[in-house]
């Protein structure tokens, strides 16, 4: 093969990304096996999105604990994708990998199509998708158990679709819709979507635009109408609770710290050191070259990060609200360091700089390894623990409150309390106040109180709770966290 005249075309990407997903999870799972002897889904949201589709699977649309509906799922779509796994009959983890390897690779794929769309060079999408399918933030998510790689693959594909087929109203509004289903923010490529639809129809009939809405609510009305007879809301309750519970009040300080923060996870500490200003400077080549095909990319690059700086100003499970936006730094990223090896004068710079963020890439793919399975660890020493007292040492009738619902509610097999008001927007207004939040508890039954310490003291001070059951399988400072603690409560 003469490799100066071979262009990798969608096939051989395919393969190529595959190959490197498989070995990256090989990779994650080998190391937590070798280390931990055990491996599973690292964070406790996504046992939450676990208890909604083993309860759906089982015929309970949507309730979480008890009889009660709920509009926590953010993501059900993704909820329903998992509840297939369960009347498959195949285990939950393994079905959770399977889909998050599935979606990580097509993401890669994605990135591949819409380099192309954007600069019709097969090997700079080559580049990029390799890029995407070696990236560690994106490998760890894929491993978690969470929606994130799902939600990653359909905006790009929206994204392709923004360019290539945004005459055709149905398709976009379907699959815009789908997009929402997926995660809420969503809606904001849909408006770009609508956006672009409107402008290039301004002198023309705005039917496809009311085509496009409509579909749009036509996947996505029965979800609003359900979550506003649950709750009250349209949308789903999470992002008001972690709001009151993390964030709340607001500030400007806030909003700029959070700036801070992304550029610390994101530039400072990562793999993207290199390919993060190199996207800077894309965005202002396209600019200046009047790219317009690049616009509604820049739109969400520019909206996704201000959206929540209004929202949640909050760099949450490793930033896993803004890691839909690396694959367009990278997209953005690759094609400046090729503008500089094409350039005579900035040639040997810019093989430089590919060399360099390729091997940061590579490096910090196995570091992420070693994230993962501090995160296993941290389930596993705390979370499965305590759910596993629980369900040894309480009586099944016995109701469990909880600001960490996931895990407890899918393996100890109690009632809980949700104390972060996840799934109970009823929380929410009094998760500040003590002696509200106690009375709260007993009102409802509580008989255990399973919380962090360092967040709850006022409320294990005043009401006196006696611990019951602490975990203390490994030296939780080194963790960055205190125990998970149960206390009895009265």
């Amino acid at each position: 093969m003469n490799l100066r005249r071979f262009q990798p075309d969608l096939k051989s990407v395919i393969a190529a990304v595959s190959l490197l997903t498989l070995l990256s999870f090989a990779l994650n799972i080998g190391l937590a096996w070798q280390q931990l002897g055990v491996y599973t889904l690292t964070l406790d949201d996504a046992w939450i999105h676990q208890t909604y589709a083993r309860n759906l699977a089982q015929g309970r649309w949507f309730i979480y604990t008890g009889d009660q509906a709920s509009s926590g799922s953010t993501s059900p779509a993704w909820t329903l994708l998992l509840a297939v796994g369960y009347w498959l009959g195949v285990e939950p983890v393994t079905w959770s990998l399977i889909l998050g390897a599935f979606f990580h690779a097509l993401a890669a794929v994605m990135v591949y199509r819409l380099s192309l769309v954007y600069f019709g060079h097969r090997w700079l999408a080559a580049w990029s998708a390799i890029l995407t399918a070696l990236e560690w933030h994106l490998v760890w998510i894929a491993l978690s158990g969470m929606e994130t790689s799902l939600f990653i693959a359909l905006t790009l594909l929206y994204l392709a679709l923004i360019q290539t087929h945004w005459e055709k109203a149905w398709l976009m509004g379907l699959v815009g819709g789908l997009l929402f289903l997926t995660r809420p923010e969503g809606l904001l490529l849909v408006a770009l979507a609508g956006a672009k639809l409107l402008w290039a129809r301004r002198r023309q009939s705005l039917k496809p635009l009311a085509c496009m809405g409509l579909t749009f609510l036509a996947v996505t009305g029965p979800l609003l109408i359900f979550n506003t007879a649950v709750s009250g809301r349209p949308l789903p309750g999470t992002f008001y609770a972690k709001f009151v519970q993390w964030v709340a009040p607001w500030t400007i300080d806030k909003a700029l710290n959070y700036f801070r923060l992304l550029l610390q996870y994101f530039w400072l500490e990562g793999s993207l050191f290199l390919l993060f200003p190199l996207a800077l400077i894309g965005g202002w080549l396209a600019w200046r070259r009047r790219l317009t095909a690049l616009l509604p990319a820049g739109a969400w690059l520019l909206g996704l990060p201000a959206a929540y700086t209004i929202i949640l100003p909050l760099v949450y499970n490793r930033g896993r609200y803004i890691m839909p936006l690396i694959p367009l730094i990278i997209i953005l990223g690759a094609w400046t360091a090729l503008e500089f090896v094409q350039r005579s004068r900035f040639k040997r710079l810019g093989g430089l700089v590919i060399v360099s963020a390729s091997l940061l890439v590579g490096v910090f793919w196995y570091n992420g390894a070693r994230a993962y399975v501090m995160e296993v660890r941290a389930i596993e020493s705390q979370h499965m623990m305590v759910a596993e007292w629980l369900r040894t040492h309480t009586p099944p009738d016995a109701v469990i409150a909880t600001q960490d619902i996931g895990v407890l509610a899918y393996f100890s097999d109690r009632r809980l309390i949700d104390m972060a008001g996840l799934t109970d927007p009823a929380v929410v207004p009094i998760m500040h106040q003590p002696a509200q939040m106690a009375a709260y508890i007993r009102q409802h039954g509580g008989n255990y109180v399973v919380v962090f310490p360092s967040y709850y003291g006022q409320l294990i001070k005043d009401q006196g709770l006696k611990m019951v059951f602490t975990s203390d399988k490994y030296d939780f400072h080194e963790l960055g966290s205190d125990p998970l603690v149960v206390f009895q409560f009265r």
